[in-house]
């Protein structure tokens, strides 16, 4: 044991110090670049592919999602609840921004789930197939009704990643999530 700490003592000088060798500033927090071995093969919230899904959630959220013990937990939706057997109302979390600096609102929320169930490149658009309308009812509240009674439905909707209203440029993703992207 003693000869064993006397060549970690010996051998640990000689690593350096990671945070000042790594120039006269030392490192940089402002940026945090992760590589992946498996490259995503789109940036559309629409995607429904697992390995985008994966690289996708760290850009953008859904209304609600799953906690550490798969029960329904709030994302974007702070509340919710049925006010019959097919229509529910989500009460929208305030003061959420994307990373244009645009506030997230129920707008942004009735766009992303139209274009989720219609856009004709959508891969989610079967999952919300028993959703009949999506209504506005606040600044920060929306209605959706279903077809027939969906006891599913937050889990299908915690596919659903919100964007900003009449965004497109799925290349340049731009989202509510911890991260953003920059460049590529």
């Amino acid at each position: 044991p003693f000869a064993l700490l006397f060549l970690l003592a010996l051998f640990l000088p000689a690593c350096g110090n990671p945070l000042t060798d790594l120039g006269e500033n030392g490192p940089s927090f402002d940026t945090l670049t992760i590589g992946y071995a498996e490259p995503i093969s789109s940036y559309s919230p629409l995607s429904y592919n697992a390995t985008n899904r994966k690289y996708l959630s760290n850009l953008y959220e859904p209304l609600v999602r799953f906690d550490g013990t798969f029960n329904t937990d709030s994302a974007l939706a702070v509340s919710w609840g049925r006010l019959d057997d097919t229509t529910w109302d989500f009460q929208l979390r305030q003061g959420v921004k994307f990373h244009t600096g645009q506030e997230f609102t129920a707008d942004d929320a009735l766009y992303s789930l139209v274009l989720a169930k219609t856009e004709e490149d959508s891969e989610l658009g079967a999952l919300l197939s028993t959703i009949s309308a999506v209504e506005k009812t606040g600044e920060y509240r929306l209605s959706i009704s279903t077809t027939k009674p969906d006891p599913l439905l937050l889990n299908r909707l915690s596919f659903v990643y919100m964007l900003p209203q009449d965004y497109k440029d799925f290349e340049l993703p731009v989202g509510t999530g911890p991260y953003r992207v920059r460049n590529f």
